[in-house]
């Protein structure tokens, strides 16, 4: 199983250097600009910001991604990182 899962994360062509350089950037705007980026950059960049990120954090990112009318892509980051989708916000009256 251990092989399995290093086989998938390694997929991606980013060094470790290059993905906390840019977790560093991404860290430092704040919390609206960051959901947003998210919903524009390639996966494997913003899986790989968001593996390096703390745990407390990739949930307000995926709360507000929700919140924000992006409940598919905060589901699939979720999935992707092992963690607890956001719950779906209604905006049903």
């Amino acid at each position: 199983m251990t092989v399995m899962n290093n086989t998938f994360e390694n997929t991606a062509t980013f060094s470790t250097s290059e993905i906390v350089a840019a977790r560093n950037a991404f860290l430092q705007y704040d919390l609206n600009r960051q959901v947003e980026l998210l919903t524009i950059m390639p996966i494997e960049e913003s899986m790989g910001v968001l593996r390096y990120c703390s745990v407390a954090h990739v949930q307000h990112l995926l709360d507000a991604l929700g919140e924000q009318g992006h409940q598919r892509q905060a589901d699939k980051y979720a999935h992707r990182l092992g963690v607890m989708p956001p719950k779906a916000t209604c905006s049903c009256v």
